[in-house]
């Protein structure tokens, strides 16, 4: 069974998060952010006069309210790169032709000429929420597969 829709940034870019979710590298590399916590404490504490105990106050505090920003933002930032990144590689932030083909072997995603093929053999975990399906493989590759596609048929 072929079904064909348009697929849109927005499906895209989840994809894509839930695809970063998998990978303890990139997990690992928000984390590494927080290493500029003591570059900040450091810069402040040379930067600001006076004795010493208020220059570690204002070095505490500094890198206090970086941490909570740094984490609050992290996830719209990410979203942001990915977003440049896929208008890039696909020409456009509109909706582009895609299709999901469900096989006795697997299930076939294609997108502007390319093709990926996950097989059935292979899956470690299905999800499901709302608007999405969620194929994870033991690879650490993802098929998110939005509900909407399967209204008309």
């Amino acid at each position: 069974m072929k079904i064909k829709y348009e697929s849109t940034i927005e499906e895209a870019i989840e994809a894509h998060l839930r695809l970063m979710a998998l990978s303890k590298t990139l997990r690992k590399m928000k984390w590494e952010g927080l290493l500029f916590v003591p570059i900040i404490f450091i810069a402040v504490y040379f930067i600001f006069p006076g004795k010493v105990v208020f220059k570690i106050s204002y070095a505490i505090l500094t890198s206090a309210i970086f941490i909570p920003l740094y984490l609050s933002s992290y996830k719209r930032t990410i979203k942001k790169r990915i977003r440049k990144l896929l208008i890039e590689s696909l020409g456009t932030d509109k909706p582009v032709p895609a299709e999901f083909e469900f096989t006795d072997d697997g299930l076939i995603f294609r997108r502007l000429g390319a093709e990926v093929k996950f097989r059935w053999n292979t899956p470690w975990e299905i999800n499901e929420d709302e608007k999405i399906l969620e194929f994870i493989f033991e690879n650490k590759s993802i098929a998110v597969i939005p509900k909407r596609i399967f209204e008309n048929e």
